[in-house]
């Protein structure tokens, strides 16, 4: 074996940093949690280039209010189990406060 880090192991090093490097950021793989008021969500992947996290949402109106944040293709968010879709295109989430994504960039909810 020579002195150098056979290729193999690099790679496997560098996978490993780079699924924590990830984690940290919040992007990781879809599961189901509580938030602080015991509501259940689940994690949903964004499937368009980028959509917005909203703070207020008006069904009745269909209308998007308080944009605050924008996630990417390929990143989860946290939509609510249960009492998820809301008016036509609203869909209740909790990015460590609650708000809402339209449904069209979610992963199975268009």
């Amino acid at each position: 074996m020579s002195a150098k880090t056979p290729r193999r192991f690099r790679l496997a090093g560098q996978t490993a940093a780079l699924a924590l490097a990830v984690g940290a950021i919040g992007v990781g793989t879809a599961g189901t949690a509580h938030a602080g008021n015991g509501a259940t969500f689940h994690s949903v992947m964004i499937d368009c280039t980028s959509t917005q996290f909203y703070r207020n949402y008006n069904p009745q109106t269909d209308d998007f209010s308080d944009p605050d944040g924008t996630y990417v293709y390929g990143q989860y968010v946290n939509i609510r189990t249960g009492d998820e879709r809301s008016g036509e295109r609203g869909t209740r989430a909790y990015q460590n406060e609650w708000g809402w994504f339209s449904r069209m960039c979610l992963q199975g909810y268009h």
